[in-house]
């Protein structure tokens, strides 16, 4: 699992594609970033590329470990689920 230091702008991201490896872009991508505190938000990634979808998630004063979850759903083209996790650590002296 990454570690950042707390303030760092972490980018979560998620690849989609079909079972050939063909990068795919589904109609739906559902992105779910749980906070250290337990504060759930349902984010909008943006797509930069064919089947990447990224979201810069903001770690300022929240140290602990961070879960995500990308979901494109059936019926989204690329049915498919991924979960990941990071640390974040407090900085060791204020500013």
């Amino acid at each position: 699992m990454a570690t950042y230091l707390a303030g760092t702008l972490v980018t979560a991201q998620s690849v989609f594609t079909l079972a050939n490896g063909t990068a795919v872009n589904p109609s739906t991508v559902d992105l779910r970033v749980l906070s250290p505190a337990g504060a759930l938000t349902t984010p909008t990634p943006i797509n930069p590329s064919t089947g990447t979808f990224t979201y810069q998630i903001d770690t300022t004063d929240q140290p602990g470990t961070w879960r995500i979850i990308w979901q494109a759903p059936a019926g989204s083209g690329c049915q498919a689920v991924a979960v990941d996790a990071f640390d974040v650590t407090a900085l060791p002296f204020g500013p």
